[in-house]
Parts: C-alpha cells; structure tokens; sequence
C-alpha cells in the first residue's frame, strides 16, 4: 500500500490486516513468509478479509498517522477504524486471530470429515466434545476460546464425531502435530486451570527459541526451563541434543525444554555463553512477581562429550533436590578494581566483598555498554570517582549488568540505574534521587553516607591566587 491507494484498500476490504515495515529491519524479514502464508490460507478460508503491507520507511507520513513506532508493527481495520493487533507473528496465530473476530471463538464441527480436517489444520488445536451445547462446561470452553486469541478452537455437539474421535462426552483434547500427537484434559472444566493445561500442553517435549515461540514458552504456567546450546551443523552437538531430547521428555510438566542454536547471539550473551561453549545446558526459573530469573549452569562441552545421558540426568536430579547453587554470570577481576579515575569496576564474583563491606558507603552505577544514556554519564562519573578518590570510607563503583549478574535482590529494570549501599550491617540499597550532575551526586552521597567524611578542598589554579 502507499498514500494513493490507502484509503481505497480500507473501504474495499471491511476487515484488513496491516503491515507496517522497514525492509532493513530483520524481523519484518522473519515475518514475511509467515504473513503471505497467512494471507493465502485466508483468501480461501475468509475472502472477504485483507492482508496487506506498507513500507512505513518509504511512506512516513502512513507511519506517522497511525502512530507506528518501531517495526513491524500491524493493524487491524475494521470498517476503517484502526486497533492495535495483538496475535502472534506465524502463520498458525496469524490465521487464528484473524478467524476469531470473523465468527464463534470455536468452530463448530458436526461431520466425521470436519473433525479429521479441523484437527490437523494447524499445529495445535482444542477439541471440546459436548453433546449438550447450552452446559455450564461447554459454555466455559466457548469464553477461553474467545480469550485464547492465538490459539485454534473446535467444539462438537454430534455424537458420532464424539465416538469417531474416541472422546467422552464433556471431555477435552489438544491435538498437535508433533510429540505424542495430543493430550487429553483430565481435570475440572474451569477457566483458569484449563488455560494453564493448554499453555503447557502446546509446546513440544522441546521447543527452539526464536521470535515466535519465546512469547510461548514464557508465558508456559511452568515458570522452569531447562535450555541446551547447540550448533545444528556439529556432529557432537547433535548426539548431546538427542540425550537432551530424552531428559526433556521425562522432565515434561515440571521443566519446559527449549533448544537455543549458537546463532541467538542475544541469549548467549545473557548467559555468558560463547559459540565456542556449545553444546551446554542451563536451568533457569523465571521471576515471579516480585523476584528475580535465577540460572543453574548445567554440563559442560567436556561433560556432554564425555556422557551426556548421564550428565543430563544428574544435574536435572541435582536440581530438584535444590543441591545446585544459583550460576552468577561475570568477567573476568580486572587486575585493579581501582581505575585511574577513582572508579572501581565490580564485576559478578566480587560484588559482595566490595559493595557489602559494613564500612563503606557505596554508590554502583549499573550500565550497559551500549546504553546512550550511560555513555553520557561517564564524564560526570569520572568526575565523581576522581572527586572522592582519597575518601576512604566512599566507594564509587560501576557494574556492566550486561556481562555480570548482579545480586538478585537488586532489580535492574533499565540503563543505567544507581543505587546506594549506605555502610553498615545487612545492608539494604537505596534507589539514587537527585540530579545526575557532579553537585548532584556529592549532594546525594553526603546526605546519605553513614561514615562521616570530607571531601578535600579544591586547590587554587594560579589564576586563582592572581584574582585574589
């Protein structure tokens, strides 16, 4: 689409699928076959409905008019109004969202014929067999259906479908199209659980990260995940991964298995795990409210090599006994923690010794290297660490929290963020408050240090003394 046909295509189609993109930005890249699939599985399914797309780098002024902010970013048009589209990026969640908004949450199936097209349609579909449609049950299963946008719902009244697909009346099954081919629902029909049992019953006995399915796996009711590093052209690597396929399975319902190929540079470095690393295995526990992603470093390259079945089944056993301590991502100490600034640099193994020292007051700035905002600070900080670089009892330090896992009670939500550890026992951190200039900081930690202390006095430049 462009700025001359716009408007046309809104009024032609009644319902149309938007996409803004840049062709420079690779997920838009990612998302086009997924997209045209989509829009040919669409045409036959709901011709009346529209895909399209617009080059929102070519034509701004589209961007700019429909508040698009980053790419891509889709729309859905109904009648000419714009909603935001929240549905997934594959062809599956694509087509799924879409059929929702264009009739019941789920597709009622009366025919032996429907029944085996409908449940291999797309990778996962949910079967509710109900032979009385006005129920308490089948009318739960219908409200998930209409909340659950990204997944494909089917629901029977007839009971030949019901004895065609081996289902008791009231009953619930996922059918997919890898593992075990489906699951059967086994506990009360509420909304709630079932969701949970969906969310969990969806993803594969092993799942590979990507764009599409991390949304999947994090948002899996199992808040464990037990990820293998791999390298898809290694030899080595392929025969750890088959021993991880099988701990995988065993471990279904209590870890959700995720493979990561040596390609996602992204989560790789937030393990600190090189290319050269691959294969190994880590256990993480994503957050719940309030806490924070603890990691578990599992085998090695040498240990997969040497066994990697039973490597495997050790650590993941070593795990749930709760004999395995947190993994802290660090650098390497550097050789001083003193730079020629004043400025100590903290890295993951010496955090507690430096920053918890009952007898220190100490400010940690925690950046990123690739953050604008902390590439500003550095001078000022310079500053700052020269400015206290004879106070004994005042320490300032920094912390690259992309390279170093800092304590899990100390929540690093963006770049940079400053806190204060004020000297004394079991120290508690202070968020920073003020302005952060040189006076702000001084300002700041003098309010605020435990151990009293002077900064020196400036000295008198020569020009100075000619003043005076």
């Amino acid at each position: 689409l462009t700025p001359a046909n716009f408007d046309d295509t809104v009024k032609k189609y009644p319902k149309l699928l938007v996409e803004f993109y840049a062709p420079w930005c690779g997920h838009c890249k990612q998302l086009t076959p997924h997209y045209a699939k989509a829009a040919t599985a669409l045409k036959k399914a709901h011709p009346e409905v529209g895909l399209a797309k617009v080059d929102a780098d070519a034509h701004k002024s589209l961007g700019e008019k429909f508040g698009v902010q980053g790419f891509p970013t889709l729309k859905w048009f109904v009648d000419g109004e714009a909603s935001e589209y929240s549905g997934g990026r594959t062809e599956d969640t694509i087509v799924s969202w879409i059929k929702k908004r264009m009739g019941p949450p789920a597709k009622e199936i009366s025919t032996k014929d429907d029944h085996d097209t409908h449940t291999v349609s797309v990778q996962v579909v949910v079967m509710g067999y109900f032979t009385d449609k006005e129920s308490k049950d089948a009318q739960t299963f219908l409200k998930l259906a209409q909340d659950m946008d990204e997944v494909e719902f089917g629901i029977s009244h007839a009971a030949e479908v019901h004895t065609h697909a081996g289902a008791k009346d009231n009953s619930i099954v996922l059918y997919k199209k890898f593992d075990e081919g489906k699951a059967v629902y086994d506990g009360e029909i509420k909304k709630k659980p079932l969701k949970d049992w969906i969310l969990m019953n969806q993803l594969a006995y092993v799942t590979e990260f990507d764009q599409d399915t991390s949304s999947k796996i994090f948002g899996s009711p199992i808040k464990t995940q037990i990820l293998f590093f791999g390298d898809k052209t290694d030899d080595k690597s392929k025969a750890a991964k088959t021993a991880f396929d099988e701990v995988a399975k065993e471990n279904y319902g209590k870890m959700v298995g995720v493979y990561v190929n040596k390609d996602k540079n992204n989560v790789l470095e937030f393990f600190g795990v090189e290319a050269a690393d691959v294969p190994c295995v880590f256990v993480v526990t994503s957050p719940e409210k309030g806490g924070s992603m603890k990691k578990y470093k599992g085998p090695s390259k040498e240990e997969l090599s040497a066994g990697a079945s039973e490597s495997l089944k050790k650590f993941v056993t070593d795990y749930h006994a709760g004999s395995i301590s947190p993994h802290v991502k660090s650098e390497k100490r550097p050789a001083s923690d003193v730079d020629s600034k004043g400025v100590t640099t903290l890295v993951g193994t010496s955090f507690d010794e430096i920053v918890m020292d009952e007898n220190k007051d100490v400010l940690v700035e925690f950046y990123a290297p690739w953050c604008g905002h902390c590439k500003q600070l550095v001078p000022i900080y310079d500053k700052l660490g020269k400015a206290f670089e004879s106070v004994e009892s005042v320490v300032i330090a920094k912390m690259d929290a992309t390279a170093n896992d800092p304590p899990e009670e100390i929540n690093v939500q963006g770049f940079p963020t400053i806190k204060f550890f004020p000297a004394m026992k079991n120290k508690v951190p202070q968020d920073f408050e003020g302005e952060r200039t040189l006076k702000g900081f001084k300002k700041f930690i003098k309010k605020n240090a435990k151990v009293p202390f002077e900064l020196p006095k400036k000295k008198k430049s020569k020009k100075d003394e000619e003043d005076v």
